[in-house]
């Protein structure tokens, strides 16, 4: 089985990557880390750090669509998180292989962002240390995690949104995972 865990960056990906792996011992790969592999490993790398996630997402697709057919015809588990993962291309990928994958996105309501804000980015570094200071507003994160929830309904997608309570929609998520794939 592969999992796909997508969603804006802060939104909880990491963690729940590291639970999965806790409770299901599957290798798990982080988008992140191919992305500043292949800035920092390549001279004439295309994309940035900085570069918008639409525009990075784009340049990594289709190596990240290699590295999960290669695991599904190896039947070899694999889960894999990050924010590039792009909901028409996952949608195309899940249809082809109906029985192999399973995506889920992870999404704040507005109402969450602007009640826990604060916290949303003080969680920010728990699993991976980043080594900038977070620029985005609140007004910013809202937009994106709009963009995810706009994408995930048009592409019907299954997506979880934390409205009142992080930790309930971390609950759902786990138990979703855990009815689709069983143990």
């Amino acid at each position: 089985m592969i999992i796909l865990i997508g969603g804006t960056s802060c939104s909880g990906k990491t963690k729940l990557a590291y639970e999965l792996i806790q409770k299901y011992r599957y290798p798990c790969f982080s988008l992140d880390h191919l992305k500043m592999g292949l800035i920092r490993g390549l001279n004439d790398c295309p994309i940035s750090a900085v570069d918008e996630d639409e525009q990075i997402a784009g340049y990594l697709w289709p190596i990240v669509k290699g590295i999960i057919e290669t695991n599904i015809e190896n039947k070899q588990h694999l889960i894999l998180e990050g924010c590039y993962l792009p909901c028409h291309e996952v949608k195309k990928l899940m249809e082809a292989y109906p029985h192999d994958i399973l995506a889920i996105y992870m999404v704040f309501s507005e109402n969450y962002l602007r009640a826990h804000f604060k916290d949303v980015l003080g969680y920010r570094c728990v699993v991976e240390a980043r080594g900038y200071e977070e620029e985005r507003t609140v007004e910013m994160l809202v937009a994106e995690h709009q963009l995810v929830l706009t994408s995930c309904k048009l592409n019907n997608l299954p997506y979880f949104l934390a409205d009142n309570s992080y930790d309930e929609m971390f609950g759902e998520i786990l138990k979703f995972i855990c009815d689709k794939i069983g143990f």
